[in-house]
C-alpha cells in the first residue's frame, strides 16, 4: 500500500496535501523552499553535500551503504518511477 502519491510534479499526503514538489532539478517543500537538488544521479541537500546516490537498482546513502532499492520507490508514492527524481522525493519527505 502506499501513502504517497505523485502527480508528475507535485508529492502528496495519503490526504492529499502537497507535502513537496520537483521544480526542474530542485524539490521543494511545501513552503517552496529549496530542500535539496537532483544532480545526476547523485542526491544533495540544500547546503549541496550528496546524502544519497542511485547505483543502478540500489540506493546508496553518503557512506556508500546500500540502504533501499529503487525498485522499492513506485511501492511507497504511487505514480513515481525509479529514477532520482523519484529517490529524492522518497528521501526527503517519505523515509
Amino acid at each position: 500500500m502506499t501513502n504517497f502519491k505523485f502527480d508528475g510534479m507535485t508529492l502528496r499526503s495519503s490526504s492529499g496535501s502537497a507535502i513537496g514538489k520537483v521544480d526542474g532539478n530542485n524539490i521543494r517543500n511545501s513552503s517552496g523552499s529549496s530542500v535539496g537538488k537532483v544532480d545526476g544521479q547523485n542526491i544533495r541537500d540544500a547546503h549541496g553535500s550528496v546524502v544519497c546516490k542511485v547505483d543502478g537498482n540500489n540506493i546508496r546513502n553518503s557512506s556508500g551503504s546500500s540502504i533501499a532499492k529503487t525498485s522499492d520507490i513506485p511501492k511507497i508514492i504511487q505514480g513515481a518511477g525509479q529514477g532520482a527524481t523519484s529517490v529524492a522525493l522518497w528521501w526527503f519527505f517519505c523515509r
